[in-house]
């Protein structure tokens, strides 16, 4: 209930009373893990508590500040999974705190350390969810080795369980490469790749009418909107509702 009435403080712009419900429950999990130290939900818990403080600190532009949560989140998980590896939850969880902490890293500068922190990552994700991570790899690799970060996210596009979903994302990716690239034939083969991808994705059937108005704010693509090719492709998709 605590963790319910965080998300809706959250939501409000209510930061101080998020903070607070978020603390109280923070200590609930704890006591019950002093209490029942062998009760490996509890554990989960608490990494799964970290991780989510980690990313709202992330999200709220406090990198820094997450980095803590991200490395109390690993700590425990790893602790529950060396006891049983089996436990899915505490493999996506902890999943997920490396692939946060990864993010953090890359935008205080710390690369090598966000390239090391993704590499662990995709050595705990389900197999479905293991594209993410690599193509966040991929965007940090890009800042240094454009060409090696393409290679990552071409092999997956080579894959046969290459989706709509996976080529979304790639084409997430190379809208990012073109931004960073100051060659213009360079760029403007990268403008090309997305909205290639972008169509693959649509004609299987990805732009539902809720994708359709994710993908009209996603500042992924804030670089392309400009482009005269985007505007057409954009045009060419189903108008998606009013958001409630």
């Amino acid at each position: 209930s605590l963790d319910n009435l965080g998300t809706t403080l959250d939501a409000q712009g209510k930061q101080t009373d998020f903070l607070a419900a978020d603390r109280e429950s923070l200590e609930i999990i704890e006591s019950l893990i002093g209490e029942f130290p062998n009760v490996p939900s509890y554990q989960v818990s608490l990494g799964a508590k970290n991780c989510n403080t980690g990313i709202h600190l992330l999200e709220n532009g406090l990198p820094a500040e997450s980095l803590p949560y991200f490395d109390k989140a690993v700590a425990t998980l790893r602790i529950v999974l060396a006891r049983d590896s089996r436990i899915e939850s505490a493999r996506q969880f902890l999943a997920n705190s490396y692939g946060s902490m990864g993010r953090a890293l890359d935008k205080l500068e710390r690369h090598t350390e966000a390239i090391a922190a993704l590499d662990q990552a995709t050595e705990w994700v389900a197999e479905s969810r293991k594209p993410s991570f690599v193509f966040m790899k991929a965007r940090v690799v890009s800042k240094t080795q454009p060409e090696h970060a393409k290679s990552l996210v071409e092999e997956y596009l080579r894959c046969d369980a290459a989706d709509p979903d996976m080529r979304y994302n790639a084409a997430c990716f190379y809208s990012h490469l073109a931004s960073i690239t100051t060659d213009k034939s360079d760029q403007d083969r990268h403008v090309q790749r997305a909205l290639q991808l972008l169509t693959q994705a649509r004609d299987q059937g990805f732009f539902t009418p809720p994708q359709v108005a994710h993908f009209r704010s996603d500042s992924d693509f804030t670089f392309l909107r400009s482009h005269v090719d985007f505007q057409a492709f954009e045009m060419s998709l189903p108008i998606a509702p009013p958001q409630k």
